[in-house]
């Protein structure tokens, strides 16, 4: 506190040096501790700020001033920056209209603007339509080299408070925004490599406008595109700088890479198979890209448009858009395995496997099967395996360090926690591998026996082995492994030691401590009971059982929530499978109270509420439980019948679930609510949610005529 007042009376100090330094004190501040010391100070610092900014003479001084106000604002409570918007606004609006204004404070009144405008959301509506008016002005106006900056920052400022005052009032302003940025952008691509900050501000507009227009931005993309793609030294490297090779170099040229990048991903990932006519040109546009500016984050963003590159063809109406989105995996897929094997990082290479696997899913979702040639499946597991080994070497050198420590020359503190965070992500990088192993069998399982007999001959043996001292995640990659191959090959068809190895292990580590350990076990328990419940005798389901009922007694214990949380939901949702595939179709064979005691052990874990694909299928599931076996999971007089509306009723209000799943409960509900017997149940059931929640299940119900 003492220092905060201090610094505010420095504000008013007779040097301008000393009131400069207290400005950017303050900003620093502001910037490092958000929001506590927005929360605590704002009464005494920010009217000093705008004080200042009111009666400085010295332009770097009122400059400042301004920079330490944007400082403030930024992650600022809204509550709070509406208290100083009018002032803050009004003072910026005259510094940017008055003549003689010195450039540098007009950008600083920019940036104060889009701080202001970013944080105070739907209270900035009132200074909408000057702010534009203003802001326009200057984008049409402001001509020059000396001048470039600002008009950058108009258009970063025109995007934030947009974004922050909502599509319905920007929709007034967009055709001649849109025109004024294809203005700005044809120009730059006329100047060639000129460096040129507007590149990269024009890039990250189109990003914004996009997001606060959504699909409806497709109507501006005649207007938008053609200059980008025909001319991309607007949107990939200009300048040749060597220096953009560097892994981690910060150069203009990165820069503009990286705005380019998170601009086609947001197009693709909004617009979808709108955005398709442009798509023939992006697989080029990547590869230009990465041969002139290959730095980490540019790696990243190249791997991270891929999935949306696929996802965007294979939604298209295009015809045969699935052969197209094929081709683009290739020559994508290509740069990006050719970046995996040239990448040392064991974080980047995991990221692009990743990217790779959510390709590969894409593409298995949209129902490709069988697309790479044996010789491409045959270069791309080899590979894979090549990752594993390379993997394999850098942890034994890092482990071998580690063990190796020498009394005399000691590994300090910090190398010992920096080699054994580099252990962890090398083992990330199996877990990526074993994923991939799993979507590849899903799309070519004919041509994977090699993998499925390698995992069972060198990986599972020595991952999975309860004899000998293992890292948890190595386990995870064995259980992985497991379960690619339950889910996706035929494991009647497996060698019977095979069989015995998959159940063994999924039922031995069910109950682990280790939350990651225990998820992927109870998930392949789950597969496992989707696909041969019907094959497969009561002692093995039995076993199956307990094995889920052990794992959902184990406690938190040191184990973060999440992770805990999100094993303990797929558990539940492994046991609705067991339910749903066995007990429920078995229920005339099993004794009345173990299956009553198990129906209502079962419905006390429902609804889940933390992995959203668990949570929809665990949901689904008890639809059709309801609505197939109701006598028997109601139980006998409708015991479970509060417990089952009640949960109903929490999956509709705190929508628990995709649209479908909720239309499947409101569809239950509404046949419950007519019913002589339960219907009574549900009115009284749902009396007892708040207005508030009562008015969330009426308007998901109301289309389904639900009577309340």
């Amino acid at each position: 506190v003492h220092g905060e007042i201090t610094l505010s009376q420095y504000l008013g100090h007779p040097h301008p040096k000393i009131r400069y330094a207290a400005c950017h004190c303050l900003g620093q501040l502001a910037n490092d501790l958000l929001p506590e010391f927005q929360k605590r100070f704002h009464t005494s610092v920010v009217p000093s700020l705008i004080s200042l900014v009111e009666n400085e003479t010295v332009p770097r001084v009122q400059a400042h001033a301004l920079a330490a106000l944007s400082n403030f604002f930024e992650g600022c409570p809204m509550d709070i920056v509406a208290i100083y918007l009018d002032k803050t606004i009004k003072k910026a609006f005259e510094l940017l209209t008055e003549p003689g204004i010195a450039s540098i404070i007009k950008e600083n009144a920019l940036s104060s603007i889009s701080a202001a405008a970013d944080s105070a959301k739907e209270h900035y509506r009132p200074y909408y339509a000057e702010s534009m008016t203003i802001l326009l002005d200057l984008l049409r106006n402001a001509d020059g080299k000396a001048y470039r900056q600002i008009r950058a920052q108009a258009i970063e400022s025109i995007t934030l408070m947009s974004a922050s005052v909502g599509k319905e009032l920007f929709a007034t302003y967009v055709p001649e925004f849109v025109g004024l940025l294809v203005e700005l952008q044809e120009a730059c691509a006329k100047k060639g490599v000129e460096e040129d900050p507007l590149k990269s501000y024009i890039l990250s507009g189109w990003q914004r406008v996009c997001l606060i227009l959504k699909r409806d931005f497709a109507a501006c993309l005649k207007e938008v595109m053609p200059s980008l793609l025909e001319n991309p030294r607007v949107v990939a490297v200009g300048s040749g700088d060597k220096r953009a090779r560097a892994p981690d170099a910060n150069t203009s040229d990165t820069e503009e890479a990286v705005q380019a990048l998170k601009m086609l991903k947001t197009f693709m990932e909004e617009l979808q198979g709108d955005f398709s006519p442009y798509l023939s040109s992006i697989p080029k546009l990547l590869e230009e890209i990465v041969a002139n500016c290959s730095n980490e984050q540019v790696k990243k963003l190249v791997g991270r448009c891929f999935a949306p590159l696929l996802r965007c063809i294979a939604q298209s109406q295009v015809e045969n858009a699935l052969d197209i989105a094929i081709s683009y995996f290739r020559v994508v897929g290509k740069l990006l395995w050719t970046m995996i094997l040239e990448e040392e990082d064991p974080e980047i290479i995991t990221l692009l496997l990743e990217c790779l696997l959510f390709a590969l899913e894409v593409l298995a979702g949209a129902g490709a099967r069988g697309f790479l040639t044996s010789d491409e499946l045959a270069l791309l597991k080899s590979d894979l395996l090549r990752c594993v080994e390379e993997s394999e070497e850098r942890r034994k050198k890092n482990r071998k360090e580690l063990e190796d420590d020498d009394p005399d020359e000691p590994i300090d503190e910090d190398q010992k926690e920096n080699l054994s965070a580099d252990i962890l992500r090398e083992e990330e990088i199996l877990l990526s591998v074993a994923r991939l192993f799993g979507v590849l069998m899903k799309t070519h399982l004919a041509g994977m026996e090699d993998i499925v007999k390698l995992a069972f001959t060198r990986f599972v043996p020595s991952a999975l082995d309860p004899n000998e001292a293992v890292d948890d995640k190595i386990r995870q990659f064995g259980l992985f492994l497991l379960c690619d191959v339950t889910e996706h090959a035929n494991l009647k068809e497996l060698p019977p030691e095979w069989q015995s190895t998959v159940l063994d292990n999924l039922c031995r580590y069910a109950a682990n401590q280790v939350p990651f350990v225990r998820h992927a076990a109870v998930y392949g328990l789950g597969v496992f009971a989707q696909r041969y419940a019907e094959t497969v005798d009561a002692t093995v389901i039995e076993r199956l059982t307990t094995s889920l009922l052990a794992g959902l007694n184990v406690q938190q214990g040191s184990y973060a929530a999440r992770p805990f949380v999100h094993a303990r939901d797929a558990n539940v949702s492994a046991l609705s499978k067991v339910i749903l595939s066995y007990v429920l179709p078995n229920h005339k064979q099993l004794g009345e109270e173990d299956l009553g005691q198990l129906l209502r052990l079962w419905l006390s874990y429902l609804p889940l509420q933390h992995d959203r694909i668990e949570m929809n299928e665990a949901h689904l599931r008890l639809v059709s439980a309801v609505l197939g076996y109701s006598e028997v999971v109601l139980g006998s007089s409708l015991s479970n019948l509060p417990t089952v509306v009640r949960t109903l009723f929490d999956i509709v209000q705190a929508r628990l679930g995709t649209a479908e799943t909720l239309q499947s409960v409101s569809v239950v509900l509404n046949q419950m609510s007519t019913h002589q017997q339960m219907g009574p149940v549900v009115h009284e059931t749902f009396e007892k949610f708040t207005p508030e929640q009562q008015a969330k299940i009426k308007a998901i119900l109301s289309p389904h005529n639900q009577s309340h």
